[in-house]
């Protein structure tokens, strides 16, 4: 995995996956946390170090979870085991059965909840990104009347702060199967759109990695 195409560029990534890897392997779980990273793996100061203020660890934590979830639509396609860590998480899992194909996918166009102009149109275009991103990585779009699964949220705006909120639900009971929120604190633009979709997407991609696509 790591000398592959996906890798070969990102050698902070590669450094970050084997330290989590091999502190996995050997036991030491206590080590798998963003202080500890921040320090052994990206050589901040311990004196002065402080998770608050430094997002590092967050930053190419998300970075290393896009990374592997390229990985498995390229490279690591036909691999017969998958590893995942989930978002919130520094502790790699693996699962036998490979990266599943999920079932046909809906999708709903996201909610704005903000007042503001300016919002409702980042909303759209977000939608837009969300349509493109999840239909190259699931087959999702919306409105498809044989998906058995529909993806919805909702996004708030308050002071520079920026909230999207994702929910996945059974399409025949109508019972919530899995949620996540994503938090930005950043002017909205088609980056960070296209962030946001990539975001939404990997965290996707690990449940169902982690449920078998059930």
């Amino acid at each position: 995995m790591l000398a592959s195409p996906e890798f070969a560029k990102a050698p902070r990534l590669r450094r970050l996956l084997a330290f989590l890897v091999e502190k996995r392997m050997d036991g030491a779980l206590r080590d798998l946390n963003e202080y500890t990273i921040g320090i052994e793996v990206f050589e901040r100061t311990a004196s002065s170090f402080h998770t608050g203020e430094d997002p590092v660890v967050r930053v190419q934590m998300g970075r290393l979870r896009d990374k592997l979830a390229a990985y498995y639509l390229g490279s690591g396609r036909h691999a017969p085991h998958a590893l995942v860590i989930p978002k919130g998480s520094y502790v790699p899992l693996l699962h036998n059965a490979g990266l599943p194909t999920p079932r046909p996918l809906a999708l709903a166009p996201l909610r704005c909840l903000a007042q503001d102009a300016p919002a409702s149109v980042f909303v759209q275009g977000l939608n837009e990104e969300l349509i493109d991103h999840l239909f190259r990585r699931f087959g999702a779009a919306p409105g498809l009347p044989q998906a058995r699964q529909a993806l919805e949220g909702s996004v708030r705006a308050d002071a520079g702060h920026l909230r999207v909120s994702v929910r996945l639900r059974d399409t025949a009971s109508g019972n919530l199967l899995w949620s996540a929120q994503f938090d930005h604190q950043q002017a909205m633009s088609i980056a960070l759109q296209a962030s946001l979709a990539a975001e939404i997407g990997t965290a996707l991609q690990s449940y169902f990695i982690l449920n078998g696509n059930e």
